[in-house]
């Protein structure tokens, strides 16, 4: 009973020319991006193929908002062209891209004291007329790191030569800035460059901090590196740290600091400061893998030293749970669970990055007796088992705190009660398929009877549902569109109370409740 409805896409005509001549350009790649939200990585591919008879390309399937018509000529003399489009109702207008000639410039990098730094990454990037800095995402056209919201964009990148030197290629006909990311140097944004009329832009850069570290002990080392022969990526070393509400991340994901089969990295570029060291790996999963980071410390760099420090990475070790799991008294045998674990956060040294030490799900079942053992990371362990007539999972209280090599026991206890609800019209009449909800949960949906049955952990409720005009799909989704966007307190004023209703453990009660007459 799922009804989808499909929304045609608008075509978009884009015709390329060079803006001297107004001569057509079939030799170019094609992207029509969308601005400020939600994309799938098959609006950020390559529209048709080149070459583009006569210029032109007929892009279709666009939805309606702002797009960006991005056009990337092969040719070295063209530069790169970006044009905003407005995507209504009714389509757009033909979109002419006008493609500027390409100004080859040079830039040198050095220390403050002139000397040339070498292997230093140079990205030449549109701002698009935004605010920027060196913690501005900037999308690389050619890799899957779109970001919704604001970003930059890459127009060209070059490493710097043994002289410290190298050249791009540039468009002339807009603001431009140039971003150095590291590692190999403190990260420095130009937000408005401005090149000499003669000779190279010389741009000084300090070398920062270097942390030479060493990834242990040895059986953490083992878990987190992928098998020989494996074409799967190193485990990776960055810093993070939340500063005034606003986070940062050295290097950046796509310049990773790898570490060596022995452990060993060498982080340089660093700033000063205190940082939080972050190990990143992929754990091999029986459909592919999964992409996991772990905290293992904290260093204090500072600019023009080298520090030297090893990071236990004992976390990822693994210690034994050995629980029995009991439902209102009696051993729950032959359960799905979930283990939820949690590791303790805060105080001065706590890592503070996102995605940091992640609360993980274990899913495991129960034997006949009600018991499990299973092999987890180290941390502290809850219970959540999701009862046949439940929505809702429940919480064991117990808390079972796992240290790597040591075997932990627990009894775990998980409480309920059962409801079976008849729900009424006012004209006593059953209510079918009518939601009930506690506290913006889901309960139940009442059955052609009006009837409805649920566990839930034991207390005082009180149900409501929504008025009946919302108990359609579409229905609410207009009402969320429209009314809940202009009014927070939209949803809390469409609550119909059904009154209270207490759950007692163990028992299951048998009550009749009766929609509202405004319902």
């Amino acid at each position: 009973d799922v009804r989808f409805v499909m929304i045609r896409g608008k075509d978009v005509d884009v015709l390329v020319v060079r803006a001297a001549d107004e001569r057509p350009v079939e030799e170019y790649t094609l992207r029509v991006v969308p601005v400020g939200k939600w994309v799938n990585q098959g609006e950020l591919g390559p529209r048709g193929k080149s070459p583009h008879a006569g210029g032109r390309e007929a892009v279709t399937g666009i939805r309606d908002g702002t797009h960006r018509v991005i056009v990337e000529p092969r040719s070295e003399a063209l530069a790169t062209a970006i044009v905003p489009i407005e995507v209504g109702p009714g389509g757009t207008p033909p979109v002419t891209v006008r493609l500027e000639a390409a100004d080859h410039r040079s830039v040198r990098v050095v220390t403050g004291d002139g000397t040339p730094v070498a292997g230093v990454k140079v990205q030449l990037v549109d701002p698009m007329r935004e605010p920027f800095d060196a913690r501005t995402h900037v999308w690389v056209m050619d890799r899957e790191d779109f970001r919704s919201g604001p970003q930059a964009f890459e127009l060209a990148a070059m490493t710097t030569d043994a002289q410290g030197e190298c050249t791009l290629r540039l468009p002339t006909d807009r603001p431009l800035a140039l971003l150095l990311p590291g590692p190999g140097n403190v990260p420095l944004a130009i937000p408005n460059v401005v090149f000499p009329a003669n000779g190279p832009l010389v741009v000084t850069v300090s070398r920062g901090a270097v942390l030479r570290g060493k990834i242990g002990p040895e059986a953490a080392l083992a878990r987190i590196m992928p098998p020989a022969g494996t074409r799967t990526m190193q485990p990776s070393v960055c810093l993070e740290r939340d500063e005034a509400r606003s986070s940062e991340q050295f290097p950046r994901q796509v310049d990773r600091c790898k570490v060596e089969p022995d452990g060993s990295f060498e982080l340089a570029g660093a700033s000063s400061g205190r940082w939080n060291v972050v190990v990143q790996w992929f754990d091999p999963q029986p459909r592919g893998s999964t992409w996991l980071r772990e905290a293992a410390g904290t260093v204090d760099l500072v600019d023009g030293e080298t520090t030297t420090k090893t990071f236990e990475l004992s976390g990822v070790l693994e210690g034994e749970l050995d629980a029995l799991v009991l439902h209102n008294g009696a051993p729950l045998a032959n359960a799905a669970l979930e283990l939820k674990r949690t590791v303790a956060r805060g105080g001065a040294d706590a890592p503070q990055a996102r995605m940091l030490n992640q609360d993980r799900l274990v899913k495991v079942d129960t034997d006949a007796t009600g018991r499990l053992r299973v092999d987890v990371r180290p941390g502290e362990y809850r219970v959540a088992w999701k009862p046949p007539k439940g929505l809702q999972q429940l919480l064991a209280d117990e808390r079972a705190v796992v240290r790597v090599g040591e075997t932990t026991v627990q009894a775990f206890t998980i409480v309920s009660g059962t409801v079976k609800v008849r729900l009424l019209d006012a004209a006593g009449a059953p209510a079918v398929k009518v939601a009930m909800y506690d506290r913006g949960a889901v309960l139940g949906q009442t059955g052609e009877d009006g009837l409805v049955e649920f566990s839930c952990k034991p207390g005082t409720f009180a149900p409501y549902v929504h008025p009946k005009r919302l108990q359609s799909q579409e229905a609410m989704s207009e009402f969320m569109r429209s009314e809940a966007r202009r009014d927070p307190e939209a949803m809390n004023k469409m609550r119909r109370s059904l009154g209270e209703l207490t759950v007692r453990a163990g028992e299951t009660q048998e009550v009749e409740l009766r929609l509202p007459a405004d319902w």
